[in-house]
């Protein structure tokens, strides 16, 4: 397996704070299908960054290849909303973790 970081970058830098109820229910939807990618061992990490320029989320990904991370960025309910958000997916060398041989 390869890990990727990718990043979400949001549609406008205040985005988390001017979301519309529609938006809302999207970024729920884009967290819940993040979270199940998890579960299934697809995603080893993610959540929102709070960066002072404006937020955007960050997940590290497991997977055979960039086409497969490629799809599964492509399935995610932001992506398909067309909200305007994107990913910037990039290969990692190696990624250590705790309790990692």
């Amino acid at each position: 397996m390869t890990y990727f970081l990718c990043k979400m970058i949001l549609p406008r830098s205040d985005f988390i704070q001017t979301m519309t109820d529609s938006e809302r229910n999207i970024m729920k939807a884009h967290g819940d299908y993040l979270q199940s990618l998890a579960e299934v061992g697809s995603i080893v990490c993610h959540g929102p960054v709070d960066d002072p320029k404006g937020g955007w989320g960050l997940s590290i990904f497991s997977a055979k290849d960039q086409t497969e991370v490629e799809r599964l960025t492509a399935a995610d309910p932001i992506i398909l909303d067309d909200v305007g958000a994107t990913y910037e997916i990039l290969p990692m060398k190696q990624l250590r973790m705790k309790g990692a041989s």
